[in-house]
């Protein structure tokens, strides 16, 4: 005689399974809907692309939704350019991006104090964030012959020869701006830009 056995999956179990299905299916209709979302608690980020910029809308919330629906309780950046980076730091958003290949411009924004903190042109492709350190190269403007030994080799194949420089400030001087003025480059070098 067979008997006809309904196996019970553990509640743990089934939850998982449920959370996984249900992250499958959002995250392809979030793809579809042209939508990035990070966690990074107590925050939830969705990122929409616009169609009529090269910017982006961030829509910094609570809800663990990803969802572009605008709360009550939710911070809106809107036309915002997030094409190189969006890193967190609590209470801190680091927000970068650019058209160029040579430079990007960097904006933090203060989540709990909804306002922008910082904002500066960077040099290169990204900003690194090791620890409570931000680092970044900073271009110091056009290189002069005598700074430069490629000098004229960068200007025979029409390109602009520059000055760079790393910089690094602790994510706490975002919250006293006049630290920020006046950053000490290290590792000075020359290279081409466009």
């Amino acid at each position: 005689m067979i008997v006809a056995r309904k196996l019970e999956m553990p509640s743990i179990r089934r939850t998982g399974l449920t959370a996984i299905l249900l992250c499958v299916a959002l995250s392809r209709g979030w793809a579809q809907e042209g939508l990035v979302c990070e966690s990074h608690p107590p925050y939830f980020l969705v990122i929409r692309a616009r169609t009529d910029s090269v910017n982006s809308d961030v829509l910094v919330k609570y809800d663990p939704v990803c969802a572009y629906r605008v709360g009550r309780t939710d911070y809106e950046l809107k036309d915002v350019n997030t094409n190189r980076f969006v890193k967190f730091v609590d209470p801190y958003l680091f927000l970068g991006g650019s058209t160029s290949p040579d430079v990007g411009d960097l904006v933090v924004y203060n989540l709990k104090a909804r306002a922008k903190v910082y904002e500066h042109i960077f040099a290169g492709k990204d900003i690194r964030i090791s620890g409570n350190t931000v680092f970044y190269v900073q271009s110091l403007g056009r290189a002069k012959r005598e700074q430069c030994k490629d000098y004229d080799k960068i200007v025979s194949q029409d390109f602009r020869p520059i000055l760079e420089a790393e910089v690094s400030f602790q994510v706490e001087d975002l919250a006293h701006p006049e630290k920020l003025k006046s950053l000490n480059p290290s590792k000075i070098r020359c290279v081409a830009h466009q």
